[in-house]
């Protein structure tokens, strides 16, 4: 008997401890608790230059869409001085090379147009030849872009341009445009039955052409655009942003976006955003009143408040088209300003997201006196990219590389910590939320150690009481 006690305590120690040794390395912060752990998942992003000289035609007024796996450009206007409108189709897999999948498409050469996919089908609305000025109030349809269908005609919708067009899966929204300098605020919309349905006015945003229009969070949006205003005589470039569940019932988002109020301009959803890019406005008034056009790119998440990503590295630019496909963000052609002439463009770019995280030995609490990093950590972010880490929306100075370290943290370093971005990307990191504290933190792995070593001599000891 004697001999069994004095094999099991043997036994008890032989098992006890290394685990006795892990729970030290645990309470010094080895072992165990050497991994990182991501406090906070961003995303950046970076611009790139697909293209610079598309085999189509530089153009302003046309229109892009995401068709079946492929990016797809239709129609616009390919002169300014004669203008200049073509109905060719053109597809690319990866905006780099580029197919000319038709010369001259059934519908008419034109520009000022609006385009969008509905049950699985490309549609081309409206829009304006830019030789004689015809306005047009067709819609057509293709399930492939080659074989064209004129659908219902006549639609019960006047002739326009400038006019945008959204769907979700149960209809097709056109809202807006101008026909022949009145400017509209009417909604009509196509149900599955291929009817025109004309929601009850009046709407309560103003009348507008060259404004955007899409589907974001389930909800119809329209931003910016133009609006002339009959009694004065004064074009008035607009800001504000609109929502409707159904096109009937509208609510004012904000009445002045952060942006400055715009049209020409595109707007997108990318990356569960709203996007709004580029465009342009008349700056003054009377005969000193010029244009400017912008490369500004803006974003939110909810339509109300707005944040402002770096001025984009391609030109200023207005009439382009932009659009989510593959996982990125495209800017295709348009019209810029360059030597006080305006120049058509063909260059494709596109924005990329790089799935980013802020990382630390462990998540809070810290103890007062504990070394504390704090990185930036992620793939495929091109050279030349600066970071600032901010402390509770304050630049810390001198903290611009990718790590941020205490040697020893004090409580006052408590905070939210945020690393903005900058030079060749850009995107905010963050926040981490940190919590330096006197009291002794008990480091999980010594908790689960703990555990397991008093699992071990609560059974060692019921094994020698018998």
């Amino acid at each position: 008997m004697g001999k069994a006690r004095r094999s099991l305590r043997f036994e008890i120690l032989r098992l006890f401890t290394p685990l006795v040794a892990l729970l030290a390395l645990a309470r010094t912060g080895g072992g165990v608790e050497s991994a990182t752990v991501v406090l906070s998942d961003f995303h950046a992003y970076y611009w790139n230059l697909t293209n610079a000289n598309a085999p189509w035609s530089g153009r302003t007024g046309h229109v892009a869409l995401d068709f079946r796996g492929q990016l797809w450009v239709l129609g616009g206007s390919i002169a300014l001085n004669p203008d200049n409108s073509v109905n060719d189709e053109w597809n690319s897999v990866d905006g780099t090379n580029w197919i000319q999948a038709s010369a001259a498409a059934p519908w008419s050469a034109r520009t000022e147009h609006a385009a969008v996919v509905f049950q699985e089908k490309m549609w081309v609305a409206s829009g304006r030849s830019a030789s004689d000025l015809t306005l047009f109030n067709d819609l057509w349809s293709s399930p492939d872009g080659l074989h064209w269908d004129p659908g219902v005609s006549p639609v019960p919708w006047s002739t326009r341009e400038g006019v945008a067009v959204a769907a979700n899966g149960d209809n097709l929204y056109l809202l807006g445009g101008q026909h022949y300098g009145t400017f509209l605020a009417e909604i009509w919309r196509l149900n599955l039955n291929l009817e025109w349905v004309a929601v009850a006015p009046p709407v309560p945003w103003a009348s507008r052409s060259q404004h955007q229009s899409l589907w974001f969070h389930d909800t119809l949006w329209v931003l910016g655009g133009v609006h002339f205003e009959g009694s004065t005589s004064v074009w008035l470039e607009l800001n504000d942003v609109w929502n409707s569940p159904d096109g009937s019932s509208w609510t004012q988002a904000t009445p002045h976006a952060g942006w400055h109020g715009r049209n020409s301009h595109t707007a997108t959803v990318f990356d569960n955003r709203l996007w709004v890019l580029g465009g342009t406005y008349i700056e003054g008034v009377g005969p000193g009143s010029h244009l400017v056009t912008l490369n500004d790119v803006w974003y939110s998440e909810n339509g109300a408040d707005w944040h402002q990503a770096p001025d984009a590295p391609w030109a200023a630019r207005s009439g382009h088209a932009a659009l989510a496909f593959a996982g990125k963000l495209w800017v295709l052609g348009g019209t810029t300003i360059r030597n006080h002439d305006f120049e058509l463009l063909n260059d494709v770019w596109c924005l990329t997201p790089v799935p980013m995280s802020i990382e630390a030995e462990h998540a809070s609490p810290y103890q007062v006196g504990e070394a504390l990093t704090l990185h930036v950590a992620g793939p495929g972010l091109p050279p030349g990219v600066t970071y600032q880490w901010m402390k509770d929306g304050v630049a810390l100075a001198g903290e611009s590389s990718d790590r941020y370290h205490l040697a020893a943290a004090a409580e006052g370093a408590t905070g939210s910590y945020t690393c903005e971005i900058g030079g060749s990307a850009f995107g905010t990191a963050g926040p981490a939320v940190i919590v330096v504290s006197a009291a002794q933190r008990v480091p999980v792995g010594a908790a689960v150690l703990g555990g397991a070593a008093l699992g071990v001599l609560f059974l060692g000891a019921r094994r020698l009481r018998r």
